[in-house]
């Protein structure tokens, strides 16, 4: 007679154990710091644009609305944010990457980042973009598994 449980998970030879596992910390000083004590800097890009942003938008409030020049304005607005949001994107990607390619399970920690975002730290949890990177780390994983 044998006895089976189905709720007990089956041990296959791929499943996470400690050596084909990596642990990552994602945080505002680093943006992220793995198990070994590798740490990869926050680029800052929002920062680093902020200045140039201020300008585009101060440009665009002189405006007169309705006005064609305004809405040149408006554009390059849009546009100097979307180029921060694709560097942000282009980090994220290749960080992803760097991370997958040493054929390791990744474990992360479980981040409220809807609170953080509302916290006195908003713009730099916003400009780190740490949910970004975990949802783009959680499909590329996806990707590789099948």
């Amino acid at each position: 007679m044998s006895l089976e449980d189905t709720s007990v998970p089956v041990l296959t030879p791929d499943s996470p154990v400690m050596e084909n596992t990596i642990g990552i910390d994602i945080g505002l000083k680093s943006f992220l710091t793995d198990d070994s004590g590798e740490q990869i800097a926050i680029p800052q890009h929002y920062r680093k644009a902020e200045k140039h942003l201020k300008r585009l938008q101060r440009s665009l409030s002189r405006k007169k609305k309705g006005s064609n020049r305004r809405q040149k304005a408006i554009k390059r607005v849009a546009k100097a944010h979307l180029k921060v949001s694709n560097t942000r994107k282009d980090f994220h990607y290749k960080t992803a990457k760097k991370l997958l390619s040493q054929q390791k399970h990744v474990a992360h920690e479980k981040l409220n980042i809807k609170g953080l975002a509302k916290s006195r730290l908003a713009k730099s949890v916003n400009d780190a973009g740490c949910g970004q990177f975990l949802q783009i780390l959680s499909i590329k994983l996806l990707r590789t598994a099948h």
